[in-house]
């Protein structure tokens, strides 16, 4: 069952999705790679001059004793993706239809995850000229589908919706036919694996501020992207019988 969540966060802290909140988004980016090379010229320094003490405490040596290197410096650890209540109640609402009231979310849905990424895109890319020339936003949507196709089957499904899955035609991908409820599950999975995708603090800097901006449209177009078109399920049944 699907009912822990990344951290309940009032709508309050949650950045719209407009110009003063995608302008704010490019303010920490560009923050936190200043603060970082700020944080490697700092240390730069601090090794030339311990090399420099070193040669002048032992001028007489022909050769330096070089200390173990130190242990690698820990990944860093990201903060977790804000699930506004909102949404959360929606993950609540949909697990108690499946998984009490035996139904289905009828495929295709009427806005695929295909059609909700591309949206996403576009829209934030006539925000922001920032994302547009550099094209970070698109990249990132398409590691989101690409991601979702992968773990699907394997991770963001319940019992009851295994067969449905089977049945899908082997020449569409399941973004083509899922909808905004199956992608919210995979925005749960992201959570507590987002250190895993890159290695480099401002890549995963990067990442988490665009998961978060796809979470909030996801939010603020949720009358029209997440339905409450069921099917039962010996409504499905007698369809693939």
């Amino acid at each position: 069952m699907m009912y822990s969540w990344d951290e309940w966060v009032p709508e309050s802290r949650i950045l719209k999705l407009n110009e003063v909140g995608l302008e704010k988004q490019k303010s920490l980016l560009l923050e936190s790679q200043a603060e970082k090379s700020k944080q490697k010229g700092k240390k730069k320094k601090k090794v030339l001059d311990a090399d420099s003490t070193v040669k002048k405490k032992r001028p007489r040596q022909e050769h330096v004793q070089i200390s173990a290197p130190s242990s690698p410096k820990k990944p860093v650890e990201l903060n977790r993706l804000n699930i506004s209540i909102h949404l959360q109640k929606r993950l609540v609402e949909v697990t108690d239809v499946i998984c009490k009231h035996n139904k289905l979310l009828r495929l295709p849905a009427t806005v695929t995850i295909d059609k909700i990424l591309e949206e996403f895109v576009e829209e934030t890319q006539q925000r922001d000229t920032f994302q547009a020339q550099t094209g970070t936003v698109s990249e990132v949507a398409s590691g989101i589908k690409q991601y979702f196709n992968c773990t699907l089957g394997t991770q963001l499904l319940y019992k009851q919706e295994r067969q449905q899955f089977k049945e899908l035609s082997g020449d569409v991908t399941p973004s083509q036919c899922y909808g905004a409820d199956h992608l919210l599950r995979l925005f749960v999975k992201f959570g507590p694996t987002l250190s895993q995708f890159s290695s480099e603090e401002d890549s995963q800097v990067v990442l988490l501020s665009h998961l978060q901006l796809c979470l909030q449209f996801l939010e603020e177009k949720s009358a029209t992207l997440f339905t409450n078109d069921y099917v039962s399920s010996e409504e499905f049944k007698k369809t693939v019988l």
